[in-house]
């Protein structure tokens, strides 16, 4: 009886990824071309297609004020862009609740907001605010975004995350929480812009 002798697996490439991993030009092509139905209620994080969270009256009632509360303050030099795409990396087409871009709106005709277009981020987290602190949070780090805030509906606190680092293990070095008796600055581009009262941006005490 012959045995054949198979030689064992070449050791990986350092950097060698086992997952296949999507870029933001593949990912555009499958949406340009219909691969991706219009509407799919997905976004590419680090490669990977994932479905969007579903969303809950909380979510969006603080969502609304959250636009609400940025709107004036940012204007005329900035603009919202509410739950639309922008691009952060190679590997990432993140669809953020709110990103506070540079105006105007026609500067993005032809192409999605890149990080250097941002001067901040809002997830609103009614359920999940671990996995935009988890899988959100090095993303936008890694694109340098120099604010990310996360509406915490649970906690009733505005989580504000600056101080980006990119590289390999891309984070945010500093992080300050926001209660409901206090006021959350909105600083871009070094300039604080004014202050909102974080009760202001959860419905039962915006109600009050």
């Amino acid at each position: 009886m012959t045995t054949l002798l198979q030689k064992p697996p070449r050791k990986p490439k350092k950097g060698f990824d086992p997952d296949f991993r999507f870029t933001v030009v593949q990912y555009q092509k499958m949406i340009a071309q219909g691969i991706i139905a219009p509407g799919a209620r997905i976004e590419l994080l680090d490669g990977k297609v994932v479905n969007k969270m579903a969303r809950n009256p909380a979510h969006d009632t603080s969502l609304t004020l959250a636009q609400h509360e940025l709107s004036p303050l940012v204007m005329p030099e900035w603009y919202l862009r509410i739950q639309m795409a922008i691009v952060a990396g190679a590997h990432s087409q993140p669809e953020p609740d709110i990103a506070v871009v540079f105006a105007p709106a026609s500067r993005y005709a032809k192409q999605h907001p890149g990080a250097k277009d941002v001067g901040m981020l809002v997830e609103v987290a009614d359920s999940t605010p671990l996995d935009d602190r988890r899988d959100k949070a090095p993303i936008y780090a890694g694109g340098r975004i120099p604010w990310y805030w996360i509406v915490n509906v649970a906690e009733k606190i505005v989580e504000v995350y600056t101080d980006p680092k990119g590289g390999a293990a891309p984070e945010y070095r500093k992080r300050l929480d926001y209660g409901l008796d206090t006021k959350v600055p909105v600083i871009l581009t070094g300039k604080t812009l004014g202050h909102i009262e974080v009760s202001k941006l959860f419905p039962a005490e915006a109600e009050k």
